[in-house]
């Protein structure tokens, strides 16, 4: 049956036909229902044209028009109490049958179609609203969850009824019965309750509503998604709101975790400002996101069929976008989660969820983005952050994490071009994790599309970054990266232009997946043919080894080696080359032996493959066989090329002069069993015929050698047995009177070759046996001064020294075009390309000039430099830091603090001409820093050795310890390496632990060195003190060698007419060189940033015990240099350190010519002293506050303000000043760092009750007498002698410095106004803040005081009106001090109420400086003054904001008016020509002028009053 079709057809037959079947019933029951209480309600509903129907489906009710039933039934119920009475009554009756209960809840059957059911009309009916809507509710009650389909269907349609009514008449009894029937409801119904209880509720209601939904949240965790979306349909007040929010976030810890995301995002969306700090902290506290395996999250069906979760359906990405779509929408929680995030400054602070807002804030718009990447950068860069943080935010969240696969990997990109280290190594771990933990092939694609372009991008930094991370991948995911070899292989192709740092990765990875595959194989019992992968690298070797140019075959002997060295370590000893693994090992066994002989035709490939296999051997990672077919390979040939008998003929034949040969520095005698055959291949290399090979076999000597102590030590536990001859046997040369300059000069160019070589090669060769031999020196200076091993070395040490003299001296006479040979790095293409220094010097000093290109442009000219010199050359000419320091190569960096001049004259020793050509030079090891120890007690014969030692160690300190994080600015080419290939992998750690060991030798040699130097010893007397402990354990040494014992010249050859020999170990030349670096080495130790850290407490506890006061070495014996300190043990270090350094400070009274202790000297010491000060201010800050030891670090500070103070207060002169000039011109750099070390460790604020003492002076009063009083003495003139005159304050403080102090008293201004003002902003945001009148009263003093000296340095500007430095220092720290300024613009707002007087006069203070800067602003560019211009246009906008933000804060602004520094008024359209920026002629003084314009300050920029006053 469809009644459906026949009410459309004809709707009244088919009601009429209704009626019918109503009225054929039974006479007994309608009888019964006339007589009974339902009859008022049948008959009113059969007026309006409505029945209800039965048959044997059950019933059904019909209407005519549902539309003229309502207003039926409103006509005769609205006014009828009594009718309406009788029909809820009928009403009640009827639906207590639940059939029929049934039918007026479903839809009734009708001519136009309605939808609405027989209740959801009388609902609707004003009159019987509240009565229906009772008896339906009460009806739910009887309703129970466990009951039948049909009746929670009936309770389903009951709750339906109530919703999108057409009004509700009395909302508030409606919702008062909701409320009641609410509790005993059940849970389904109470559920679908909850959701329409916003349509019903009114406004007053609203606090019953909410009470009875927390009791709900409360009773079960069911209840909190209903609720949630029911009140975020309420409108509710501030008040509510926070309620809300509160009684949600007290359940978000027990919520389910398919429920967060909406409880997430409801806190987000809804949280106010004064809540949200709370709500982050409980969100964090709360969302830990551990693992997958999390209890709460229900687990998956192993056999569960259908469609599997999407990862938009995850309930981490859910969260992830719940959490987004909050920050969408409200901005205060953007900000709170930033400011929460950004607080933390522990790695250990940091969660998953810190991340992951940072992920998000990467997707909200470029300016979120730019703010996240900042916060993000600057975490990693301090330390604040590591990158296992990462690590862990996407270890588990695999699925979350995917979608934002792109947004992670843009954020590695940007990671890996940063130029922080640290945040660089977080980039290369975030890549790791990526490929590691998204499995997906398109993750790892994308991921090695990335690294594929920093490789290609020929930047050094992306490109080591980017093989970095394929050397973890190769290592810690060697499967997963070998599915994706054939894009490995293209990395091949990029080798030329790699470091050999970065091709040693390149084939460590590769040979890492070779030994994978091979493993595989044999585990598998797989086939050993070679992968394609393999076949490619092999041929590629294979042509590398082969090629003609030297960078070919670079490549292929780094990666040949590094494949024998990773088979090698997957074979076990004493087995067969079976297998795969043993099959790949034999054909790269096979590659290097041909390298060997490959390589020997060409003797810097064959130094270059002695050296990688050198390095192979100390890294461990060359098995013992190999070692052991190395050492005899290379010994046999060694021996058969390099070593001679002492017999052998007197003279050679060089070129056309026939040389006698002389054996030099024989320590052994004649029980020296060979000679080192040097001469005579210098010979053959002089007369090989014209157009032959001119390469000679000694190029390959030093790596040979090296490679066989290596070898011999790792065979033998560090013993030399079999090589230890080479230590004391001669060395086979020419006579030494060729080495006089004038007999030098007199020679054929061959012989000057030959002559300049063999001095060269000499040098080198007593270099590596310093390297070979000072390992075996066990325990530093506990041998004593006979041990022979010592002797030996402290000859060789100082043969060194004076060989490097002589090659120096030598080389001014060098033959045209001649150039030093390259011993480190052979293979190198930079070293290869190089300009000859040496040659450059030569010519130089011939007085030859740069030949200049021919112009490319019609009447264009060259750029021409003072010097007359290009560029380039100009600054080879400058002696680098390492100097003498970098024998290794080691480079002068620019991230380390500024050093001495003193300490780069020492490092290089004078030798101009030989540290230009110090990276070919061989480089001394760290073991070699173990000779520092030779000598035992005072040795002044080990000063000369000790000073190069002490240069070699400087250099390396200066490149390790302060390495440059920053390329320079449009450099040209790549980055020069701060340390030559065999040093490259030294750190920092390695640096610091190989020193400890040799601290108490620098002790010694700077008590020694000092003595020598304020005693005024001479050579004659050092060398009789001496005779005892050295040279008679020498004479003695020299008996057991032999029967007759050799002369002194045996050990300390007199070299004939060359004084620069000879100076080379005069011990009075040598102290105050050792003097100055080995308290440099200290200095850069204490400046080094991670000292104080818990990995680098053992050095620092090393250096503390060494260097105390003389009258403490008692107490330094009874405690175990096992012993770890605490932070108090080093605090107490600390101080008696300084104590030590302090006291060698020339005293208050002496005059600087008095001392014998140079300025260098002294400047150091100064230096140490603010070290120590700052790393006992670290120390101390992990102490308890209330203990005394933070007092020691504020005295160190006064003590060391004070010797800072002393040097600026003396004159110092040296040899180099002119007669009346100030011994402190040309020292600029060096007084910036002392006027800074003396007003930086002033005492913020001066101690209470010291009076006018110098004791109660502070570092604000100081800068403020000193721009008040002090620089306005100086004269103004700037040229001539009156422009030198020191001034009556401070002999270091003239003309041609006042620049330098002007700028370090603006420096230190600075740091103090953005200390201050930085309290008042937290002062301002601390709630009861500002309601402390005396903290906010104190803080404006200081504020004032900061502003009064400010004005007083724009002043100075008036008086010295020519001085251009002083007037572009004042403009570039004066829109500084301004921009710091407005970040305390809140703080102004509220201070100026209460504090009006204050603040007034602030800013009057401030208004002074900044008519100051506006003037140089205007004067500067209207007359085009270079160094202003370009600052300029940023300063004007601040001084501009300035003046508005006045305004703003309650200052009222005058006209400005245009005035020049002489306080004149210019007119605004005068021409540039009339306005001079410094006018001559003019009459008056300054300070006459100034007075007008003082007089007029109330008609400028004058904010003399408030909006206040002037309300009052």
């Amino acid at each position: 049956m469809e009644p459906g079709t026949e009410v459309s057809e004809n709707p009244s037959l088919a009601f009429k036909r209704g009626l019918e079947r109503v009225e054929a019933q039974e006479p007994d029951n309608k009888r019964r229902r006339s007589a009974g209480p339902e009859a008022a309600f049948y008959e009113l509903l059969t007026d309006g044209g409505c029945e209800l129907s039965s048959d044997r489906s059950g019933h059904e009710v019909e209407v005519l028009d549902a539309r003229k039933l309502r207003r039926s039934l409103e006509q005769k119920l609205t006014l009828n109490a009594e009718l309406r009475g009788a029909f809820m009554e009928g009403l009640a009756a009827e639906l207590q049958d639940p059939s029929k209960l049934h039918a007026f809840l479903r839809p009734m059957t009708s001519a136009p179609v309605t939808g609405d059911s027989l209740a959801r009309v009388l609902l609707n009916e004003a009159s019987l609203q509240q009565d229906v809507a009772a008896l339906l509710l009460e009806r739910l009650s009887e309703f129970d969850s466990g009951g039948s389909e049909e009746e929670r269907t009936v309770a389903q349609l009951i709750l339906g009824q109530f919703r999108w009514l057409d009004q509700v008449v009395d909302s508030h009894g409606l919702t008062d019965k909701v409320l009641q029937v609410l509790p005993v409801w059940p849970q389904e119904l109470q559920r679908e309750a909850i959701t329409f209880l916003p349509e019903i509720a009114p406004e007053e209601d609203y606090e019953a509503v909410l009470n009875t939904l927390a009791d709900l949240m409360q009773s079960d965790n069911c209840f909190i998604l209903p609720v949630i979306d029911a009140v975020s349909s309420l409108s509710l007040g501030p008040g509510m709101q926070a309620q809300v929010v509160e009684m949600v976030m007290d359940r978000i810890h027990a919520a389910d975790p398919e429920d967060l995301p909406v409880l997430v995002r409801f806190l987000l969306q809804n949280v106010s400002a004064a809540a949200v700090k709370a709500v982050v902290t409980t969100l964090r506290d709360s969302l830990h996101f551990a693992a997958i395996s999390d209890p709460r999250l229900p687990v998956p069906e192993r056999k569960q069929k259908g469609k599997a979760l999407g990862p938009n359906e995850n309930p981490e990405y859910q969260l992830l976008d719940a959490i987004k779509q909050g920050m969408q929408l409200n901005p205060v929680a953007v900000e709170a989660l930033t400011k929460e995030i950004r607080a933390l400054t522990e790695p250990g602070q940091h969660k998953v969820l810190d991340f992951w807002v940072i992920l998000l804030l990467l997707t909200l718009g470029p300016d979120r983005r730019k703010t996240a990447e900042a916060m993000l950068r600057k975490k990693l860069a301090e330390g604040h952050a590591e990158a296992a943080w990462m690590a862990r935010a996407i270890a588990g969240h695999e699925k979350a994490m995917g979608e934002f696969f792109p947004t992670l990997l843009s954020l590695a990109q940007q990671l890996v071009r940063a130029s922080t280290d640290e945040v660089t190594a977080a980039g290369t771990a975030l890549y790791v994790a990526l490929f590691t933990h998204l499995s997906g092939a398109f993750h790892h694609q994308e991921v090695l599309r990335a690294l594929h372009a920093h490789l290609g991008a020929h930047v050094p930094a992306e490109t080591d970054a980017a093989l970095t991370v394929l050397s973890q991948l190769a290592h810690g995911n060697t499967s997963g990266l070998l599915k994706y070899a054939a894009f490995l292989t293209n990395i091949l192709d990029y080798l030329e232009g790699y470091s050999d740092a970065q091709t040693h990765k390149v084939f460590s990875m590769f040979s890492e997946l070779v030994a994978f595959t091979c493993q595989q194989a044999n585990e598998t019992g797989g086939s050993a043919e070679r992968s394609r992968m393999e076949d490619e690298l092999f041929i590629f070797l294979r042509k590398q080894l082969s090629g003609v140019q030297a960078s070919h075959r670079r490549v292929g002997i780094i990666g040949v080696v590094g494949l024998v060295q990773r088979l090698g370590d997957g074979l076990s000893e004493g087995t067969e080359h079976t297998g795969a693994i043993g099959k790949r090992y034999e054909e790269a066994m096979v590659m290097l032996n041909a390298s060997f002989t490959e390589c020997q035709r060409s003797p810097e490939s064959f130094a270059f493959l002695c050296d990688e296999l050198a390095r192979s051997i100390q890294q461990g990672r060359v098995s013992r066989r190999l070692m052991q077919d190395l050492f005899t390979l290379v010994a046999n040939m060694f021996e058969e090329k390099f070593i001679g008998d002492l017999s052998e003929r007197a003279s050679i034949q060089v070129g056309s002069t026939l040389v006698s040969t002389l054996q030099w520095w024989n320590l052994d005698g004649e029980a020296s069993p060979a000679t080192l055959r040097m001469l005579p291949l210098l010979a053959e290399h002089a007369s090989a015929p014209a157009g032959t090979s001119t390469r000679t076999p000694l190029t390959y000597l030093f790596s040979t050698i090296r490679l066989m102590a290596t070898t011999e030590a790792a065979l033998n536990g560090g013993q030399l047995e079999s090589i230890d001859a080479l230590l004391g046997c001669p060395v086979t040369l020419f006579p030494m009177e060729l080495t006089s300059p004038a007999e030098f000069g007199q020679q054929a160019a061959d012989m000057q070759r030959v002559v300049l070589l063999g001095t060269f090669y000499a040098l080198n060769w007593y270099r590596e046996m310093v390297n070979a031999f000072t390992a075996q020196l066990a325990t530093v200076g506990t041998r004593g001064p006979g041990d022979k091993l010592e002797l030996k070395l402290l000859a060789r040490l100082r043969g060194i020294c004076q060989l490097e003299a002589l090659l120096d001296a030598l080389l001014a006479q060098a033959p045209p075009l001649f150039s030093l040979p390259t011993l480190s790095n052979t293979l190198d293409p930079a070293s290869a390309a190089a300009v000859p220094a040496s040659a450059a010097a030569a010519k130089k000093a011939a007085g030859g000039k740069p030949k200049e290109g021919p112009a490319k442009g019609k009447g264009k000219k060259g750029v021409k430099f003072e010097s007359g010199d290009d560029p380039a050359s100009t600054k080879r000419d400058e002696p680098e830091s390492g100097g003498k320091a970098s024998s290794a190569g080691t480079q002068q960096t620019g991230g380390a603090p500024s050093a001495t001049q003193g300490a780069s004259a020492a490092a290089t020793a004078g030798l101009s001409r030989l540290s230009l050509d110090r990276a070919k030079f061989r480089s001394l090891l760290l073991p070699a820093l173990c000779a520092l120890g030779i000598g035992g007690g005072t040795c002044y014969a080990m000063l000369a050795p000790a000073g190069y030692l002490l240069a070699d160690l400087h250099g390396k300190l200066k490149a390790v310890l302060h390495k440059s994080k920053r390329p320079a600015f449009l450099a040209k080419g790549p980055a020069k390496p701060a340390l030559p290939t065999d040093l490259s992998e030294m750190c920092s750690a390695h640096l610091l632990e190989a020193l400890r060991g040799v601290v108490p030798a620098l002790r010694q040699h700077l008590d020694t060195s000092l003595d020598a130097v304020t005693l005024g010893l001479s050579d004659a007397a050092m060398d009789e003190a001496d005779q005892q402990n050295v040279w008679g354990s020498l004479q003695a040494l020299s008996t057991q060698c032999t029967a007759q014992p050799p002369e002194a010249s045996t050990f300390l050859i007199e070299f004939p007419e060359n004084a620069a020999a000879k100076a080379a170990v005069s011990p009075s030349a040598a102290a105050p060189r050792v003097a100055t670096l080995v308290l440099e080495c200290i200095r850069l130790v204490l400046t080094f940033p991670g000292i104080a850290a818990p990995a680098n407490r053992g050095v620092l506890q090393a250096l503390l015990q060494a260097f105390r006061p003389k009258g403490e070495e008692e107490d330094e014996q009874q405690e175990s240099d096992a012993d770890v300190w605490d932070e108090r043990a080093l605090l107490a270090g600390c101080v008696k350190t300084f104590l030590y350094f302090s006291q060698l400070m020339p005293s208050e009274d002496l005059a600087a010519g008095d001392s014998r202790l140079g300025f260098e000297h002294c400047h150091s010491l100064l230096l140490i002293m603010n070290a120590l000060t700052r790393v006992a201010t670290q120390l101390a800050e992990g102490l308890p506050p209330e203990g005394r030891e933070w007092r020691k670090p504020a005295k160190m500070g006064v003590r060391t303000s004070r010797a800072a103070k002393d040097m600026l207060s003396k004159e110092w002169k040296d040899g180099s000043s002119q007669e009346g000039a100030s011994g402190w011109k040309g020292r600029n750099a060096a007084l910036a760092e002392v006027v800074r070390i003396y007003l930086a460790n002033l005492p913020r604020q001066a101690p209470e009750g010291s009076g006018a003492g110098k004791k109660g002076v502070d570092r604000l009063q100081a800068i403020r007498d000193l721009a008040a009083d002090v620089f306005p003495g100086v004269t103004t003139t700037t040229t001539g002698k009156p422009n030198s005159e020191p001034s009556d304050a401070f002999p270091s403080l003239c003309g041609a410095t006042l620049a330098v102090w002007y700028k370090a008293g603006l420096e230190e201004l600075q740091a103090l106004w953005e200390a201050y003002v930085g309290e008042a902003a937290e002062m301002e945001k601390t709630r009861g803040g500002m309601e402390d009148d005396q903290g906010v009263e104190d803080l404006l003093c200081a504020l004032g005081k900061c502003s009064e000296a400010f004005a007083h340095l724009m002043h100075l500007v008036k008086v010295q009106d020519k001085r251009v430095a002083v007037h572009t220092q004042a403009v570039k720290s004066g829109g500084k001090f301004l921009e710091t300024f407005f970040k305390a613009l809140p703080f102004w707002a509220a201070a100026v109420k209460d504090h009006q007087e204050q603040c007034l006069k602030l800013v009057k203070e401030l208004q002074r400086g900044t008519k100051v800067i506006q003037v140089l602003c205007s004067e500067g560019k209207t007359n085009k003054a270079l160094p202003l211009t370009a600052r300029v246009p940023q300063v004007k906008r601040t001084v501009e904001r300035f003046v508005f933000k006045m305004s703003e804060v309650g200052f009222f602004v005058g006209t400005l008016k245009h005035k020049n520094l002489q306080g004149h008024q210019v007119p605004s359209q005068a021409s540039a020509t009339n306005l001079r920026m410094y006018p001559e002629g003019e009459g008056g003084s300054d300070e006459e002028d100034e007075e007008p314009a003082e007089e007029e300050e109330e008609g400028e920029e004058e904010m003399g009053e408030t909006q206040g006053d002037e309300e009052h």
